[in-house]
């Protein structure tokens, strides 16, 4: 599920800003001159998403008394989720879910925005200072890829990217060491066979790294397209159940307008009529 659209109105230092986001591009640029409001937009999504532990202390902008963020949310040409969060003072915010083109409320929003986005927080500033390793674990951690039982074969080629990457420099040094021709050196070739073997095994190996990066890439987007047929999935149900709740309550009140009513018994009156009838014809005679 992705960001569709971000609106905000005196939120932080910002007067108001309405961004639409395109949906065919994984990496989205926000550019501006300092003080425009980049930051700003940023923290609006996860102040919106994160709820109370994402909210500075100030959120409103100085000078005003109100402010508000909203989101849509999805992962198609419509929005799924339409996220609301208004601030009427400094300490008393509302926070308001929606789903769909027919807005239907979710009782609990925060719950569902932390079950569908909790473990997504982060700061992009510290995440741009750690170590390389640190980002990579940081990142499947946040994909929810659990890569332990291939680890024992990612060691196992790091170590044999090691090895040839030792040999590599070894040969490049002692290439790099070899003196330049002179007249008294031999003329006659020697045999490379052996070289050239090391070296279909070299670019073999490399090839095989390769291949099985290829395969993690893969498989974490696999892992991620499970993860969004999941929440399509579990949106449905959660809209299903709403439905059968609403018809739930209406035959709860049906039945209870049936409480205590007994059927009229109709025979009398229809003797009367017909014995009216009778009268009548009489009469008319």
């Amino acid at each position: 599920m992705k960001v569709m659209h971000i609106y905000a109105r005196h939120v932080k230092g910002i007067k108001e800003i309405d961004i639409d986001l395109p949906q065919d591009q994984n990496v989205i640029y926000i550019t501006g001159p300092n003080g425009a409001g980049k930051t700003t937009a940023l923290d609006c999504v996860e102040m919106a998403l994160a709820g109370k532990r994402a909210i500075p202390p100030k959120p409103i902008r100085d000078g005003e008394t109100e402010a508000e963020i909203r989101l849509d949310l999805g992962g198609g040409d419509e929005p799924d989720l339409h996220v609301s969060l208004k601030w009427t003072d400094e300490d008393h915010s509302h926070l308001r879910v929606t789903r769909g083109e027919a807005a239907l409320p979710v009782k609990s929003p925060q719950a569902l925005l932390n079950r569908l986005f909790g473990p997504l927080s982060m700061d992009p500033q510290e995440f741009s200072r750690m170590p390389g390793k640190k980002q990579l674990e940081t990142m499947l951690r946040l994909a929810d890829i659990d890569l332990s039982e291939h680890q024992e074969e990612v060691e196992g080629w790091s170590q044999l990217r090691l090895e040839r990457g030792r040999d590599l420099r070894r040969l490049s040094g002692a290439f790099e060491q070899m003196e330049s021709p002179r007249e008294d050196w031999p003329t006659e070739r020697r045999n490379t066979d052996e070289l050239m073997e090391r070296l279909e095994k070299t670019r073999t190996s490399n090839e095989q790294i390769h291949q099985t990066g290829r395969d993690i890439t893969d498989m974490r987007m696999n892992i991620e397209q499970e993860n969004l047929e999941i929440e399509r999935l579990e949106l449905l149900l959660q809209e299903a159940r709403d439905r059968r709740n609403v018809v739930s309550a209406q035959l709860d009140l049906a039945e209870q307008s049936l409480d205590g009513v007994e059927l009229i018994d109709a025979s009398n009156i229809e003797v009367a009529i017909a014995g009216a009838s009778e009268h009548n014809e009489k009469v008319a005679k």
